[in-house]
């Protein structure tokens, strides 16, 4: 049985499979992205798709080519993720930042009252923070 060294195009991992799997269709097990599997040196020719491992169950024997928005909508997906926990943790910000002015005004008043309000707007703050830092972080890890 021969066998054919194969190169994901996405992530550079190299895999070997059976010659017989050559052109079937599938998702590479490093980085999940589509391809074909071919052998490496057929990946010479610049009209030629990316391609990939193989997964199991029965596959499409023609090369197909991969949709070039196919990175694009991943990277749009993830950020709308992100941007979702910038969401939550704006409004923290500005609650906290809204109990330390109210604690400040409290604080003529009763000073025990504004001891509570200052805790729960610094914590409300730091949680805030935490989640901004997070999601800014994470949308540049996933985004470089």
């Amino acid at each position: 049985m021969s066998q054919i060294s194969f190169t994901c195009p996405y992530c550079k991992q190299t895999f070997v499979f059976p010659a017989e799997i050559a052109g079937q269709q599938s998702n590479c097990s490093n980085c999940n992205n589509p391809v074909v599997i071919v052998a490496n040196s057929d990946l010479t020719a610049p009209q030629q798709s990316p391609y990939i491992a193989p997964s199991a169950g029965p596959q499409s024997q023609s090369p197909i080519q991969v949709d070039p928005n196919t990175e694009h909508t991943t990277i749009e997906l993830t950020a709308k993720k992100y941007k979702k926990i910038m969401l939550i943790g704006f409004p923290l910000i500005i609650l906290g930042i809204l109990f330390f002015i109210a604690a400040a005004a409290l604080s003529n008043t009763s000073e025990s009252a504004a001891t509570g309000v200052t805790i729960l707007g610094g914590f409300l703050f730091v949680v805030g923070i935490g989640f901004y830092f997070y999601a800014r972080v994470g949308a540049w890890w996933n985004h470089g």
